[in-house]
């Protein structure tokens, strides 16, 4: 007998796809709010210093498309008005890392308590904040917007899911839904139930199905009428 829990229920209606950009997006976001906090402390009690370039060079890091994005740092060293020196690589613009050459001195800031929590100023920091929210907004967003449309017939299916009304059905024949689970090409079932109606099963697996002919049962959303396979709920 299969799992008729609610956390089964989930599970056979792929509500864990959503639950991918949902939590990436909590990351994102959450990376975006200790951006927040730097540009914070930049603002409130940040020090000026004079650094000097050591060494520049670029690198790639995926985008939020997911493809290749040129990423341009410089190595500089710089003295804390306290401490010993400092010596870091930083992000900076495409406009900063174009003028840079090695000797070359540049405006740093940082955070006196903190030495190491420092930028040069052309506020990398604040743009890197603006950019991770946008996209961890995106993330919500598109996770949010795959529930409702994976989401949409959970209700009626957790109600007929909690029902007791119960009929028969037989399996007339196995359609192709034109989709694909990897390299497997995903079926969903036609049946009739007792009083000729047709009805449709979810995308399922070709040997998920119950073959044709055989005899299914059926539950129904007691609010909607609607009729479930026992399979999909």
């Amino acid at each position: 007998m299969s799992d008729r829990s609610l956390i089964g229920l989930l599970r056979r209606h792929h509500m864990w796809i959503p639950l991918l950009p949902v939590t990436m997006a909590m990351a994102v976001l959450l990376a975006g709010a200790v951006l927040d906090r730097t540009v914070d402390a930049f603002d409130g009690q940040g020090l000026r210093a004079n650094a000097t370039v050591l060494n520049a060079r670029t690198a790639e890091m995926q985008g939020p498309d997911g493809m290749p994005t040129p990423r341009y740092r410089l190595l500089v060293r710089f003295l804390p008005a306290r401490g010993d020196a400092v010596e870091a690589w930083h992000d900076v613009s495409r406009a900063v890392f174009d003028s840079a050459t090695v000797g070359q001195i540049l405006p740093v800031r940082y955070v006196p308590n903190s030495p190491a929590t420092a930028e040069i100023i052309d506020d990398t920091t604040r743009g890197y904040g603006w950019l991770t929210w946008s996209i961890g907004v995106l993330l919500l967003l598109a996770g949010s917007g795959a529930a409702l449309v994976i989401g949409r017939d959970l209700p009626s299916a957790r109600r007929a899911q909690q029902s007791t009304r119960r009929q028969t059905a037989f399996v007339q024949t196995h359609q192709y839904t034109g989709t694909k689970l990897g390299d497997i090409h995903l079926h969903r079932m036609i049946w009739t139930d007792e009083q000729g109606r047709p009805g449709r099963s979810r995308a399922r697996k070709p040997g998920d199905l119950p073959a044709i002919g055989k005899t299914i049962v059926l539950r129904a959303d007691p609010r909607t009428g609607r009729l479930w396979w026992e399979g999909d709920l």
